[in-house]
């Protein structure tokens, strides 16, 4: 079982926790830290921790894939990664080394307990938890939580994933979901040391860049509601029935949304482009349905037309987020194991 502790600018507390978790490989990545911060990492050496650096910050996580990279290199195993400002105790580290032994999910997280939370940590937590809820339909109680573990199968795939900041630990979760990974949860102790001054996490900042994809994807809804709603709005005055507007301003904007959220949105991913195109237009098959059936409801219990259809678009979008993300844009299934 390998230790992954990733610090920047960390104090007396990382070679402590070091010291009390000497059953397992340790490895700490240095993540660009200052001169100050030297003594350090030398008390964790000199307690047999293997110590990697960058020669400048670039973030957790890149420090994480570092680590990651380092033990598929020196023999693969389960991994535990925890940070280093006190946050996580060996007894919790312990609780996830036993659980990811016997392999209880491919990605385990140490959720923690409710109790008061410093506010910046709130809204982050918050926001995330809300993001993977609309990405994947699934919630989690700690999308935000630094103590995981992992099996030594997903080590290399962890390694793909973008992200180098905080980003990377959302996209973490979001690409077990999308492999097919099993994703698990343990409590852990909640502790904020000295309101958690010690955290390098911008909630503004980080958490723009986790919602980088959720951000792309409204501006590419957006452009492809101009398309829409054009040709509806040219269509809808010449007098025809509803369906023949709806449909035609779908298919139009559809082919707009497919071709920004391929290339910019989602990424292209493993899926050949055919496969990506017979998925998004069964999916936008089963939205326009959704779609039509909503509008002619809503206009039959008294909605005029104009509201009907925003009131249905705007609940569409979020399942449409959803459905490209999950089935359209997903990569190819790797070794898998079971939700």
């Amino acid at each position: 079982m390998t230790l992954i502790i990733p610090a920047y600018q960390p104090d007396a507390l990382l070679p402590e926790l070091v010291g009390q978790c000497g059953e397992y490989r340790i490895v700490v990545v240095d993540d660009g830290s200052d001169a100050r911060c030297v003594p350090h990492f030398e008390a964790c050496a000199a307690l047999g921790a293997t110590i990697l650096r960058h020669p400048v910050n670039r973030g957790k996580g890149a420090a994480l894939k570092t680590a990651f990279a380092w033990v598929l290199e020196h023999g693969p195993e389960a991994v535990v990664c925890a940070d280093a400002d006190g946050q996580h105790t060996p007894a919790d580290i312990s609780t996830l080394a036993l659980a990811i032994a016997d392999k209880r999910a491919t990605l385990l997280l140490g959720v923690r307990r409710r109790g008061p939370m410093p506010l910046r940590s709130s809204i982050g937590n918050r926001t995330m938890k809300a993001l993977f809820f609309l990405s994947t339909g699934r919630w989690l109680p700690d999308t935000q939580t630094g103590l995981r573990a992992a099996t030594p199968d997903i080590l290399a795939a962890l390694c793909e994933l973008p992200g180098d900041r905080y980003e990377y630990e959302m996209e973490q979760l979001l690409g077990a979901r999308r492999r097919g990974y099993s994703l698990a949860s343990l409590p852990i102790s909640l502790i904020y040391l000295e309101g958690n001054v010690r955290s390098h996490f911008n909630p503004l900042r980080d958490s723009l860049r986790v919602l980088r994809t959720v951000l792309l994807f409204w501006a590419s809804s957006l452009a492809a509601t101009v398309v829409d709603y054009g040709v509806v709005w040219v269509l809808h005055e010449q007098g025809l029935s509803l369906w023949v507007p709806v449909t035609v301003a779908r298919l139009a904007s559809a082919g707009v949304n497919f071709l920004i959220n391929r290339k910019l949105v989602f990424g292209k991913k493993n899926g050949s482009l055919m496969r990506q195109m017979l998925a998004f237009f069964a999916v936008q098959a089963a939205v326009l349905g959704l779609s039509l059936a909503g509008i002619w409801a809503l206009t039959v219990l008294g909605l005029p037309f104009w509201p009907a259809k925003i009131a249905m678009d705007l609940f569409l979008m979020a399942v449409n987020f959803f459905a490209q993300n999950r089935f359209v844009f997903r990569p190819m299934q790797g070794n898998q194991g079971g939700e």
